[in-house]
């Protein structure tokens, strides 16, 4: 039992799902240690949201669960602000209430979730004081999931499926390669707008 368990064991891959490319550590090391890695670069895909919503003319943006994604908040923050885009003071953990003061007081037109059920949520709490999406306020998710539940939100979606598929061919032996970086797809839903011209 044991000889049939380590020829077996000699067989599989170790893998990484959801790999952040981006990751201050980088893949190299797990490369060389065999690893499969399947994932996104989350960085080139924000530099894409960013130049989305400076096309449509935004310029003061919120990203208040930042420092919760494996890279650090100014990374992010670097990014936008090297595409023209001002990024607001706004702590972790969101709350609507104190959200609304910030957003008026700095003038903030869009904020990007790093999750589509927080992007979700957060919808729900501002609207319920008023806030209008998206003529108030864009709100951008990040990941796809909400595609299951809803329709509507604006997000980068993950290409859940494509990444699965990849892993079972891993495991399954018909891959070898170690790297698979995956496009995410901007998802043009019903939250994001112009931005709005009055406080």
């Amino acid at each position: 039992r044991d000889e049939s368990l380590g020829r077996y064991l000699s067989n599989t891959r170790k893998i990484v799902y959801n790999f952040q490319f981006d990751t201050p550590l980088g893949d190299k090391d797990l490369l060389e240690r065999g690893f499969a890695l399947v994932g996104v670069d989350r960085t080139k895909h924000a530099r894409q949201l960013a130049r989305f919503l400076r096309g449509l003319g935004h310029k003061v943006v919120a990203l208040p669960d930042a420092d919760v994604s494996c890279l650090p908040d100014k990374k992010y923050r670097d990014l936008f602000e090297s595409e023209g885009i001002t990024v607001a003071e706004c702590p972790p953990p969101f709350c609507a209430a104190g959200f609304l003061e910030t957003m008026r007081s700095q003038q903030i037109t869009a904020v990007w979730f790093h999750g589509d059920s927080t992007a979700c949520q957060a919808i729900g709490e501002l609207k319920a004081l008023g806030v209008r999406i998206p003529e108030d306020l864009t709100v951008i998710g990040f990941d796809g999931m909400s595609m299951v539940f809803s329709q509507d939100l604006t997000t980068l979606a993950m290409p859940v499926h494509d990444m699965v598929a990849k892993v079972c061919a891993i495991v399954s032996g018909t891959e070898r390669g170690g790297r698979h970086c995956f496009d995410m797809e901007l998802v043009k839903g019903r939250t994001h707008g112009l931005p709005a011209r009055t406080g």
